[in-house]
């Protein structure tokens, strides 16, 4: 017995009906100088005092549900996102930003494509030119497999280069910008070689194997030139393998003289030409399936790398629940309720107030807490509201209600801050992008977050982000300096709204600098609207013909648009 542990019985806890009745007492007590200290508990007062502590009771049980089942709708589904809460997976997501980041993301979003099939290898990086790195310039390598022909080469090139194209502009970091596209092409060898095997396994698994094993050698990455190919590793593997006795002879055809990459050759049956034998005699292969399930492994293999991850729904499973007003005077036996004075029955209106605002702050908690536009119902709930918008700013480090940000009219200033927080996990995850060029409309993540936080989508007031290096080309820009690299320019509408508060373009730059991403630099301009309006028109003109993709227009307008700020002093 003395082994067993020495568990300690739990004190059971106060009921809150024990506790108020307790603290009533008392106080009745010392309200009458300590000399009402007898009393029965049919007493009249005392069932009075009995009744409005039990009401007490259910009203603090009503209020003591988790706070999502009072958030939930009739239908018993309760969606975080209504009310602000986003997940951790919707807040901290971030788009590309390292070249890995891009390789990932392109091989993610090609998955399960017939692109992805005949891919082997993306690669991303800087663009050098005389052998100097031009900073924010980027060539992407493309390596085609080496399962499909030549002529197939050919044919899925545009297509890939069109998709990746198009991948890398929706996803392009702001102050960044794609030079080139380029297919490696390694040059193709055939494995030749003779293999005795025991026949423990069919023939075919024991060639896939062998291929397996040889594939590894020329796996992304691996630029192994003829003189460096290490075939040792080769005939270390495949002895090995499950059913191989032995390897007569062994070796890659296709050598050339020079540094040239390799890949193996195996776009046909006709390039299987390892030959296996058994008893000295050789064995039927079907080259066919063997290259079919040889490519099928690859795809597979491209499965496993970048297999996505199903996102979880964040609708979560509660109990709607609605309070109901009930009057005290329900409780009160009948033999009670046929001598209430009137003064009495308005004693007990005071408890049955409390417990009505009680149901209704409680019913109404899921309108007050709703990002939405509706007005709070009164001047305390508008104050409420404000501070959950404040809470809301605090949890993802935002500060939507600074001096210079806020409108004197607060339900316009409410309803900008609450636009604001319902697309931050969008902004959040933009937050570093630019424009993507193949859409004219298309707003880099720094010009949209401006317009939310400032209210400004359908205002007067524009705001640009010019990306100085979509305007020069990686040759014409001297890398040596480091301004002229990473730079963008603001220009902003000088408006009277822009004007009222002296020191609203001062704290709007100084916002600006703080969100910025720090290795980049810029300038801020003002224009007023007439000098706006030509610029709007060039931009305009530009963007026009980034979108259709029209290389000449493209510098044609880029330099008008240069010239024409530089007439007025802005020099990008």
């Amino acid at each position: 017995m003395d082994d067993l542990p020495n568990l300690q019985e739990l004190k059971k806890e106060e009921s809150i009906f024990d506790s108020l009745q307790k603290n009533a007492l008392e106080t009745i007590r010392e309200l009458s100088g300590q000399l009402w200290t007898d009393h029965a508990p049919h007493d009249p007062g005392i069932t009075t005092l009995d009744i409005l502590n039990y009401a007490l009771s259910e009203l603090d049980y009503q209020m003591s549900f988790p706070l999502e089942q009072y958030l939930t709708g009739s239908d018993n589904r309760f969606n975080p996102e209504d009310y602000g809460l986003f997940s951790p997976e919707r807040v901290s997501g971030m788009a590309p930003v390292t070249p890995k980041d891009y390789r990932d993301h392109f091989l993610d979003q090609l998955d399960n494509t017939d692109f992805l099939v005949n891919l082997s290898d993306i690669q991303i990086h800087p663009y050098r030119s005389n052998d100097q790195i031009c900073h924010g310039w980027f060539d992407i390598f493309i390596e085609l497999s080496s399962f499909i022909s030549e002529d197939q080469h050919k044919q899925e090139e545009k297509k890939i280069k069109e998709k990746i194209k198009k991948l890398y502009h929706a996803n392009r970091n702001l102050g960044e910008h794609l030079h080139a596209i380029h297919f490696v092409r390694r040059k193709p060898l055939l494995l030749i070689g003779n293999i005795d095997i025991d026949g423990s396994i069919s023939p075919e698994k024991t060639l896939i194997a062998i291929y397996t094993e040889a594939i590894q050698l020329f796996a992304p990455g691996s630029h192994y030139t003829g003189s460096a190919l290490p075939i040792y590793k080769l005939f270390k593997g495949i002895k090995q393998i499950q059913g191989v006795l032995s390897i007569h002879s062994l070796e890659f055809q296709g050598f050339e003289e020079g540094e040239y990459a390799y890949t193996l050759a195996l776009s046909s049956p006709e390039q299987i030409k390892i030959r296996l034998y058994q008893n000295q005699q050789a064995v039927e292969i079907n080259a066919t399936k063997v290259l079919n399930r040889l490519h099928s492994r690859n795809n597979i293999n491209h499965a496993i790398r970048e297999q996505k991850k199903q996102a979880k729904s964040i609708l979560m499973d509660s109990r709607h629940i609605h309070l109901n007003d009930y009057s005290v005077t329900n409780d009160f036996p009948i033999c009670y309720k046929d001598s209430f004075t009137d003064s009495f029955k308005a004693y007990l209106s005071i408890f049955d107030h409390l417990f009505s605002e009680g149901h209704e702050e409680m019913n109404h908690l899921k309108d007050w807490m709703a990002l939405n536009m509706e007005t709070p119902g009164s001047a305390s709930m508008e104050q409420n509201k404000d501070l959950l918008l404040d809470t809301l700013d605090k949890i993802y480090g935002e500060n939507s209600n600074q001096p210079f940000l806020r409108y004197s009219n607060k339900e316009i200033n409410r309803q900008r801050r609450v636009r604001f927080l319902r697309q931050l996990p969008e902004l959040i995850r933009d937050r570093y992008l630019g424009c993507n060029l193949f859409d004219a409309d298309s707003l880099s993540g720094l010009e949209r977050y401006l317009y939310s936080i400032l209210g400004w989508e359908d205002a007067e007031e524009q705001i640009f982000i010019l990306e100085n290096i979509l305007l020069h080309s990686p040759e014409a820009t001297d890398h040596s300096v480091p301004s002229r690299e990473f730079a963008l320019t603001a220009i902003l509408s000088q408006t009277e709204r822009t004007q009222q508060r002296p020191d609203f373009q001062l704290r709007l730059e100084e916002f600006l600098r703080e969100k910025i991403p720090a290795h980049l630099r810029f300038t801020v301009h003002w224009l007023p609207p007439k000098e706006l309006a030509l610029f709007v028109k060039d931009y305009k003109a530009w963007r026009k013909a980034w979108a259709d993709n029209d290389n000449k227009e493209i510098g044609r307008t880029g330099e008008i648009l240069k010239n024409n700020l530089i007439r007025i002093n802005i020099e990008l």
